[in-house]
């Protein structure tokens, strides 16, 4: 999958040039619309994208290839919220 092929080159050049803490924005999505989802979702729940969906696959693949790649914090924002603005 591309994002997580860029994903993967983007991580190798953050070790590379020694960054030590990453931001990673991602969507709600990568929980999955399952009618036995805690209400309210936390980001403890786990990651369970519905299969058919490729931008909540593609976002949960990214999120678990950070956590196992880089050595260093790596933040998780904006889940779940949608921003509109001027």
């Amino acid at each position: 999958m591309l994002q997580t092929d860029v994903t993967r080159r983007l991580l190798n050049a953050a070790s590379a040039a020694g960054v030590r803490h990453l931001v990673v924005l991602s969507t709600a999505t990568v929980y999955g619309a399952w009618p036995n989802n805690p209400v309210p979702i936390t980001e403890d729940a786990p990651l369970r994208p519905v299969p058919d969906f490729a931008y909540a696959v593609g976002h949960a693949e990214v999120e678990q290839l950070v956590v196992r790649t880089l050595n260093v914090p790596a933040t998780v924002r904006d889940r779940a919220k949608l921003a509109f603005g001027r």
